[in-house]
C-alpha cells in the first residue's frame, strides 16, 4: 500500500509464496530482467485489480487452490503482458465488474477450469496461448464485438487449377 500512481515495482528473482496483491492504482509490477519471478497463493487470487491502470509484465502467477484463480480484474484498465499464468482453480484470469483489461502475449494454463472468463466486462484479449480443461475463453453476459480480434489467415488460399 506504500506505492503511488506511476510507481514501477521491480520484483527480485525468486518464488514468493502466499502472495495476495489487491491493487487500485496505476503501477507497474515487473521482473528485473530474464530471471524467473513467481508469485503464488493457495487461498486467494494471487492478484486482484479493483481500479487504476496496473501493469503486469513478465511474471509467473500461480494459483494452486480450487475456488479462485490467478488474476481477478474487477475494475480499471489493467495491462497483463508476457506473463505465465497457471491455475488449478475456477479460472486463470477473470474479468468482471466493468474492468477493461488488455491481455496480450500471455501463456495461460488451467487444467481444472477455464483459461479466461469474461463476465459483463470488456477490454482486449489478443495473442495469448490458452490451455484449459473447460474452456479457453468463456464469455458470460454482454461483451463487445471487438473483445477478441478475429483471426485472419496469413495469405489467401490459391485459386484452384482449371480443369483440363
Amino acid at each position: 500500500d506504500v506505492s503511488v500512481d506511476g510507481d514501477k515495482v521491480v520484483i527480485s528473482p525468486g518464488t514468493y509464496e502466499d502472495i495476495y496483491v489487491v491493487c487500485n492504482k496505476s503501477i507497474e509490477l515487473c521482473t528485473g530482467g530474464k530471471k524467473k519471478v513467481a508469485l503464488q497463493n493457495h487461498n486467494h487470487p494471487v492478484i486482484t485489480i479493483t481500479g487504476g491502470r496496473m501493469k503486469l509484465d513478465g511474471i509467473n502467477i500461480n494459483y494452486t487452490g480450487r475456488e479462485h484463480g490467478s488474476v481477478l480484474c474487477k475494475g480499471g484498465w489493467p495491462q497483463i503482458r508476457n506473463c505465465n499464468i497457471n491455475s488449478t482453480g475456477a479460472y486463470g484470469v477473470q474479468v468482471e465488474g466493468g474492468a477493461k483489461p488488455y491481455i496480450f502475449k500471455n501463456s495461460i494454463t488451467n487444467r481444472k477450469g477455464r483459461g479466461i472468463v469474461v463476465s459483463k466486462a470488456c477490454g482486449l484479449i489478443d495473442s495469448n496461448e490458452v490451455i484449459a480443461d473447460r474452456a479457453g475463453v468463456y464469455i458470460s453476459g454482454p461483451a463487445p464485438a471487438d473483445l477478441i480480434p478475429q483471426a485472419r489467415p496469413a495469405s489467401p488460399a490459391p485459386a484452384p487449377a482449371p480443369a483440363p
